[in-house]
């Protein structure tokens, strides 16, 4: 019996070291095909943007194309039209065809340039009030067109934790620290999403966030939508970079800018993904009576 007794409490304890073995052995691989995965999601590269406004003359350069010299009279010699960008060529009539999708054209689906429509409409850098930080309405919704996603923007509140304060993270929405700039202000507007929930059930809005990256490096122009009272401030996406979480601190800029913040990599979740990008651009909401 007692031999019986100590066999069962033997393979008992192989079996149960066995477990801990191979679930150690797993998530020691899923952290290092993360880490790996980490330097993939940076992309520093400076961005010549194509569809952004020309300053100086207050148009887009897709409007420059097909421009009348006789409508634009003793201006016209302000304009500047720089060579095609590398990035884009016009293959077929009336298409644009991004160089990722060079190596095989035809078996793709005809390419629909939706950045021309994004841009419509919005007022160009130096036609509208930029505000000082806290002067202007928050953001309620955030739109990245490329992706699909349309999220409600909320401001974070604080939870005291008894021996700290943090934010409080945010529930299947994108939250904004208020403490940091709102759409249209000097500043960088800091949101905040999660990539994965499993285990709070908090959401997953910036699921696809990670695939911006890939795509700026493609040449694919992505751009952020800040919808408010007043209107939609439109932010064109230019770099990003990751941080291990002890690193990551918030900071202001002196220009409009954005950054984008989720967790990453998938089941360590232990570095933050930070996508950056500059206000271009402002479509005023007339029927709320927004000034420019």
């Amino acid at each position: 019996m007692n031999y019986q007794l100590g066999r069962f409490f033997g393979i008992t304890v192989i079996l149960v070291g066995f477990i801990v073995l191979s679930a150690g052995l797993i998530m020691f691989a899923v952290s290092w095909v993360g880490g790996q995965s980490l330097k993939a999601l940076e992309f520093t590269e400076a961005i010549t943007p194509i569809a952004s406004f020309d300053q100086q003359s207050g148009v887009t350069l897709q409007q420059v194309k097909g421009l009348n010299i006789g409508e634009v009279g003793s201006e016209a010699k302000e304009v500047f039209v720089s060579a095609p960008d590398p990035r884009y060529i016009q293959l077929y009539p009336g298409e644009n065809l991004p160089f990722s999708l060079w190596k095989e054209p035809r078996t793709n689906e005809p390419f629909d340039n939706k950045s021309s429509n994004i841009l419509e409409g919005f007022l160009p850098i130096g036609a509208f009030e930029i505000g000082s930080t806290g002067q202007m309405p928050v953001a309620k919704g955030l739109r990245i067109p490329i992706l699909e996603l349309e999220a409600t923007v909320t401001e974070l509140g604080i939870v005291d934790l008894g021996d700290s304060l943090e934010y409080e993270t945010p529930k299947r929405v994108v939250g904004h620290i208020p403490e940091t700039a709102n759409p249209g202000e000097s500043g960088r507007v800091w949101l905040f999403g999660h990539l994965q929930s499993p285990l709070r059930g908090e959401g997953s809005v910036f699921r696809d966030l990670p695939l911006i990256p890939k795509k700026l490096r493609n040449g694919e122009q992505v751009y952020a939508l800040l919808d408010g009272s007043r209107g939609t401030y439109l932010y064109e996406i230019r770099s990003s970079e990751v941080l291990s979480e002890e690193d990551l601190y918030l900071y202001s800029t002196l220009d409009s800018t954005i950054t984008l913040v989720t967790c990453v990599p998938r089941f360590t979740y232990d570095h933050r993904l930070l996508i950056h990008g500059e206000l271009i651009g402002f479509k005023p909401n007339f029927r709320s009576g927004s000034m420019i």
